[in-house]
């Protein structure tokens, strides 16, 4: 069974379904399904859970790496999941480079040009590395919804 990573950069706080980044997910999602695999993957922030969230619903088998102080019952309450296997860890940069040098092959799906993650990928072997559901030059919109809200009621 091939161990594979998707990774995603942190994510702008109003993301959406729509967006190419987490649509993308959905196609990589689906293609793995397809495929007899094991996914390496964390939880704790919005990019890690959306694709645990992705591989969860899609039924893929996950080995979950959980940087401390996350437990599995955290996990369990949040997602009603217990992983296949599992790794502790105490630091988030250790879970990063275990999600990627663990994995025997890694599918970019977003990431920042001088992210975390792209430095991270200079120091795999360019082999393991597979770009087809990349759309790291994708941009989210910037919103900037104003509104009035109304005085407060007299009464």
């Amino acid at each position: 069974m091939q161990k594979v990573s998707l990774l995603l950069s942190h994510l702008p706080k109003s993301v959406c379904g729509a967006d190419t980044p987490l649509e993308k997910l959905k196609f990589a999602v689906a293609f793995l399904k397809t495929q007899n695999i094991q996914a390496i993957t964390s939880v704790g922030q919005c990019h890690w859970d959306c694709i645990l969230t992705a591989l969860i619903q899609n039924g893929i088998s996950v080995h979950l790496i959980i940087p401390k102080p996350l437990t599995l019952t955290d996990i369990f309450a949040q997602f009603s999941f217990t992983p296949q296997s599992y790794t502790m860890v105490d630091s988030r940069e250790e879970r990063d480079w275990l999600v990627c040098s663990m994995a025997d092959k890694l599918f970019p799906l977003w990431l920042l040009k001088n992210g975390h993650f792209s430095k991270l990928l200079t120091r795999i072997p360019v082999d393991k590395i597979d770009w087809c559901f990349d759309c790291s030059r994708y941009r989210f919109p910037k919103l900037q919804l104003k509104y009035e809200l109304p005085p407060p009621s007299q009464e």
